[in-house]
């Protein structure tokens, strides 16, 4: 699956786990003007809704470079008002653009360039060091305040604003499977941002890779997981039926589990779905050398801080 901004909508939902898969360009203006949230915005969430992710994987969390090979793991964030905006999803073929996500659809509703995201959440020891988490942001547009830079134009080693510090994050012992952080939604927001009100609505995904290729190299490989029941798509070589990520009211205080979608499609990640990159699903594309990346478990808990 990958992402091309030139897909349409119905073609890219019909690829493997677009399901998760689908890399496009970038979305919601969750600020016009200024970064500040629309007019009308129905948010009302104050500046202290928290979030506090757990993520466990089939074997120890990955801290050290593998045979030239870094690891990363990423969770990713989008607010918007309209819970129909393109989220994000994993990036897995030529053009890579990021490297690791884009928007599930090149554009809203509406017309206007989607977004996707407008911040992540970083766990890689070898590329930030220190604890190994970091929160990145996506800055405004400087050419058109109402938007947030296009995130496939952007890098890791590039573009994107950070690494800051996460509110607070559980140290990860050598062995361990679980990575766990707190992060107050605000601190999405562009610096400067006046807005006291968050926009209502969380996108959020969890991507799992040993590789950010740039360009167009088809021969890159690249493995990965995200959230989603992969090994569904692989017996039905479908990918329509996979939703790519959870949509979440920060309005209220919740608990999401892996758990809770059980037996449902969407969102519900299973053990042994690590991907190569490329469609249609194959046996080929099923690699069990880095359970580190495969996710097996997630919990998502939205709180007032």
């Amino acid at each position: 699956m990958h992402f091309d901004p030139s897909d349409n909508p119905e073609s890219r939902l019909t690829r493997r786990r677009a399901l998760q898969l689908l890399g496009a360009t970038a979305l919601v203006p969750l600020v016009p003007g200024c970064a500040r949230l629309p007019e009308g915005s129905t948010g009302g969430n104050g500046s202290g809704r928290l979030v506090n992710v757990t993520l466990t994987v089939n074997g120890a969390i990955l801290q050290n470079s593998l045979s030239g090979r870094n690891f990363y793991y990423f969770f990713l964030f989008n607010l918007t008002d309209n819970s129909t905006d393109p989220g994000p999803i994993p990036v897995i073929t030529a053009p890579f653009g990021n490297g690791f996500a884009a928007p599930n659809n090149s554009t809203k509703s509406n017309g206007q360039r989607a977004q996707g995201f407008i911040g992540f959440v970083l766990y890689s020891p070898v590329f930030i060091g220190g604890s190994g988490f970091g929160l990145y942001r996506v800055p405004v547009d400087p050419s058109d305040s109402t938007q947030f830079v296009d995130v496939t134009t952007l890098s890791l080693n590039g573009g994107f604003t950070g690494p800051s510090a996460v509110d607070s994050a559980t140290p990860v012992a050598a062995g361990s499977s679980t990575l766990n952080f707190r992060l107050n939604l605000k601190n999405l927001l562009p610096t400067g941002t006046t807005t006291t009100t968050l926009p209502r609505y969380l996108q959020f995904n969890i991507i799992t890779t040993d590789n950010l290729p740039q360009g167009g190299d088809t021969s890159v490989q690249k493995l990965w997981d995200a959230l989603g029941n992969g090994l569904q798509a692989e017996s039905t070589n479908t990918d329509s039926q996979l939703a790519p990520y959870l949509i979440a009211d920060i309005t209220q205080n919740a608990v999401y589990r892996n758990s809770d979608f059980q037996g449902n499609s969407s969102k519900y990640e299973v053990q042994g779905d690590v991907y190569n990159q490329g469609f249609p699903v194959s046996a080929a594309d099923f690699p069990t050398i880095v359970p580190g990346l495969d996710i097996v478990d997630w919990t998502v808990q939205i709180t007032s801080g």
